[in-house]
C-alpha cells in the first residue's frame, strides 16, 4: 500500500531532497548540462517502473544522475535559445510549498486564500497595462492555453451578439508577427485565419487592418470576430503598433487580443514602455510570468477587460459542480479552458510580495540594457552583422560567410562544451543566430564571450 505518513525512509529522502534543492539554488551559475541521444539515455531508464518499486533512495538517485543530468538548466545565464526561464529564489521555494501543501486553485470554496493572492498578482499585471479595476483573469499553463482561452471567449461573445452565426465557420485575423500558437488555437477551434499583410517587418498596424477589411470578401467580414496582435514577437522581439491596431479594432467592433507572452513584461522598463502604447485598448491580454516575470514553469497570466464574458464562455456546469458554480465568488476555473488547475500564480505573487514591484521592473530593465549593449558589441565585431536593431531583448545577427551547416555545428559545439545553449533561427529565409536575454544574470561579459567564440 502507498504510505500516507512520513516513515523513516521518507524522512531520510526529505532531508536529501531539501539538501539537493538548497544546493541547486546556490549554484551560481548552475551547470548548463546537455541532452543525451535516445540511444544513450533510454537504456539508463529501463526497468525503473516495476511492480515492487525501487524504493525512495534508488529512485532519487536515478532522478539525480539520469533525469536531471540530461535536462538543460533553463536558468543558466547563457541559455539564450527559445525563451529562457529565470525564476527568483523566492518563487522557486514557494513552488515547493505549493506542491507539498496540495493546494488547489480552481475554486474559491477550495482555495480562497490561493485565489485572493493570485488575484492580487493579476491586479499588478492589469495595472501594468492600464486595464480598469473591473478587469480580471486567471493563470494558465502557458501562452498557447491563454491565447486559446481568450479567443474562445471572443467567439462566445460574437455568437451571443450574432445568434444567426451559430452554425457559421468563423474567423480571426492576424499579421505575420503573430505567434504560432494563434494558428494552433484556430486549428483547435476549427476556425479560419484571415491574413493581414502588416508593415515592412510583418507587424500589425491600424492601416494594415483597414486595408485588409477593405479587401476581405463580404462573407469573410461577416464571420470575422477578433484580431490578434503581438506585444513582443518571439523571433525578433518587435511589437505591433498596438495603438493604431486597437483603434481600428474598436472602430469595427472586433475583439482585440494582445499576445504579450514573451515581451509584455518589457512595459515595466522606461526605455521600452513606449512600444506598448495602446495596449490598454485590448479586450484580452496575455503575459507569461515564467518567461520574463521570474516565475517557475508553468505560469501564464490571462487578463480580460470584461471577465464576465469569459465566465459565460468557460464555466462548466454539472450536478457535482453546483456548489461552486451557483455562487458569486471568483472561481478561476471559470475564466479559461480548464477545470482542475494548480495554484500556479502563487509564485509570481510571492516574488512580488518578497521583492516588491520595483525590483521586478529593475530586473527587466537590466535585460534590456544588456541587449542594447550587446547590439553595440555586434556592430563593432568585424565578423558579425546585426540583422535587426533590437527593440526588446532579442538580438538577431549573422556570422558573415556562414551557411546553416556552420551555424548548426557551432551551436552543437557550444552545447557539447556546456558553454551556451543557442540554436540557429532564420530571418527572411536566411540563417541567423538569435539570443533571447530575459535572465538578469546574463551580463555583457556573456555576450562578449559568445562574440569571441564566433571569431
Amino acid at each position: 500500500m502507498l504510505p500516507h505518513h512520513v516513515d523513516d525512509e521518507m524522512q531520510k529522502l526529505a532531508k536529501i531532497i531539501a539538501k539537493y534543492a538548497i544546493e541547486r539554488l546556490h549554484e551560481d551559475p548552475p551547470t548548463l548540462d546537455r541532452p543525451a541521444s535516445p540511444e544513450v539515455l533510454l537504456p539508463q531508464l529501463e526497468g525503473v517502473i516495476t511492480e515492487e518499486g525501487l524504493g525512495p533512495m534508488k529512485a532519487f538517485e536515478i532522478f539525480k544522475d539520469v533525469v536531471a543530468a540530461n535536462s538543460l538548466s533553463t536558468d543558466h545565464p547563457r541559455y539564450l535559445a527559445f525563451v529562457p526561464n529565470s525564476p527568483t529564489i523566492a518563487a522557486s521555494l514557494i513552488d515547493v510549498v505549493v506542491s507539498a501543501s496540495s493546494m488547489y486553485g480552481g475554486t474559491w470554496l477550495e482555495g480562497s486564500g490561493v485565489v485572493a493572492a493570485e488575484n492580487q498578482a493579476l491586479r499588478f499585471i492589469a495595472d501594468m497595462i492600464g486595464f480598469p479595476v473591473t478587469s480580471g483573469g486567471v493563470f494558465v499553463s502557458g501562452g498557447t492555453a491563454a491565447n486559446l482561452s481568450a479567443l474562445l471567449a471572443a467567439r462566445h461573445k460574437f455568437r451571443e451578439e450574432n445568434p444567426e452565426m451559430e452554425k457559421v465557420r468563423l474567423a480571426i485575423a492576424c499579421a505575420p508577427s503573430a505567434h504560432s500558437s494563434v494558428r494552433q488555437a484556430a486549428k483547435a477551434m476549427d476556425i479560419d485565419i484571415l491574413d493581414i499583410s502588416g508593415d515592412e517587418n510583418g507587424l500589425l498596424t491600424g492601416n494594415a487592418i483597414e486595408d485588409a477589411l477593405v479587401n476581405f470578401s463580404t462573407t469573410d467580414l461577416s464571420r470575422l470576430f477578433a484580431v490578434v496582435a503581438s506585444a513582443g514577437t518571439t523571433n525578433t522581439g518587435y511589437v505591433d503598433d498596438l495603438d493604431s491596431s486597437g483603434q481600428a479594432c474598436n472602430k469595427h467592433n472586433l475583439w482585440f487580443h494582445v499576445d504579450g507572452a514573451y515581451g509584455g513584461a518589457a512595459i515595466l522598463c522606461g526605455k521600452t514602455k513606449p512600444f506598448f502604447k495602446g495596449v490598454e485598448q485590448a479586450d484580452s491580454f496575455v503575459v507569461d510570468p515564467h518567461k520574463w516575470l521570474f516565475s517557475p514553469f508553468d505560469c501564464a497570466a490571462l487578463i480580460y477587460k470584461d471577465p464576465e464574458i469569459a465566465r459565460r464562455a468557460h464555466s462548466q456546469h454539472a450536478e457535482y459542480l453546483d456548489a461552486v458554480t451557483d455562487t458569486p465568488e471568483w472561481n478561476p476555473s471559470d475564466y479559461a479552458h480548464h477545470l482542475t488547475r494548480r495554484a500556479r500564480g502563487l509564485t509570481l505573487w510571492f516574488s512580488l510580495a518578497v521583492y516588491g514591484t520595483k525590483a521586478i521592473a529593475e530586473a527587466v530593465s537590466t535585460c534590456i540594457d544588456v541587449t542594447y549593449k550587446g547590439a553595440e558589441l555586434i556592430r563593432q565585431a568585424p565578423h558579425l552583422e546585426l540583422v535587426m536593431e533590437p527593440r526588446l531583448s532579442v538580438l538577431v545577427f549573422k556570422r558573415k560567410g556562414w551557411k546553416l551547416e556552420q551555424y548548426e555545428a557551432w551551436c552543437k559545439k557550444m552545447l557539447d562544451l556546456e558553454l551556451a545553449f543557442i540554436v540557429p533561427s532564420s530571418h527572411e529565409g536566411s540563417p541567423v543566430l538569435r539570443l533571447c536575454i530575459i535572465n538578469p544574470d546574463t551580463d555583457v561579459e556573456d555576450i562578449e564571450m559568445i562574440i569571441d567564440l564566433l571569431g
